[in-house]
């Protein structure tokens, strides 16, 4: 047995779109409208009602894989039952996909930025370990003969670059960590960010900076002590 319900807008005294019928069922709560915006009441109206005649406007379920052949089929049903009205449609998925444009293009330019910076990045690294290995040939050359690993002076030019890595990992992780909760408040529902994207990312950064700066760093451990000391 359905309840009672009355909806109706009032302005000035006045009642517009008023409404009475029974509620038969009720549906799951959905989102409407984009996710910058909490989800509303909802009521579901028949098409042809006292208060308004919505006839005009047709929600179809159609297949993924649906062409012009079903358009054209729906076309004719519709000129068929609304012969006054012009068949104009539009794709829900598409119209969705549009709310969320911005986020999707500024989520592609960034992530292009990203590697644009952790390239140039890295090409400074290697230009600075060459530098760095070039101005220490001598003390590197008399390390080995003193009896130094390959090992710990890989280890010992490396940590110069990486240290200064680290402290600005520590520093930025905290930003980005602030600025992705100000771009998450202007959705309604917003996920909790997982520290696990920032120890990754401190992962990549810390391993390709270790790969560019210690392939420089062994090739000037592992060349002649002797050339070293030879051309000072």
């Amino acid at each position: 047995m359905g309840v009672d319900l009355r909806v109706y807008t009032e302005e000035n005294g006045q009642l517009f779109s008023d409404y009475s019928g029974q509620i038969i069922g009720v549906v799951k709560d959905y989102h409407a409208q984009d996710l910058r915006n909490p989800i509303k009441p909802t009521i579901f109206l028949p098409a042809k009602n006292a208060a308004a005649d919505a006839s005009n406007v047709l929600l179809v379920r159609l297949n993924k894989d649906f062409g012009q052949e079903e358009i054209l089929q729906l076309k004719t049903a519709w000129n068929k039952g609304v012969p006054g009205l012009p068949f104009d449609y539009d794709i829900l998925e598409s119209s969705l996909a549009l709310s969320y444009a911005r986020e999707a293009r500024t989520g592609n330019l960034l992530g292009i930025f990203a590697w644009i910076t952790l390239l140039i990045s890295c090409m400074r690294l290697l230009g600075l370990s060459i530098f760095t290995a070039e101005s220490k040939r001598k003390e590197i050359g008399v390390r080995k003969v003193l009896g130094a690993s390959i090992k710990g002076i890989v280890l010992q030019l490396s940590k110069e670059f990486l240290s200064p890595i680290l402290i600005a990992l520590i520093l930025a992780l905290p930003i980005g960590f602030y600025l992705m909760n100000q771009w998450l408040e202007q959705f309604a529902n917003k996920l909790n960010i997982s520290i696990w994207y920032f120890i990754s990312t401190a992962l990549i950064s810390l391993t390709f900076a270790w790969i560019t700066v210690s392939w420089q760093s062994w090739r000037s451990a592992v060349a002649n002590p002797v050339e070293s000391i030879k051309t000072e």
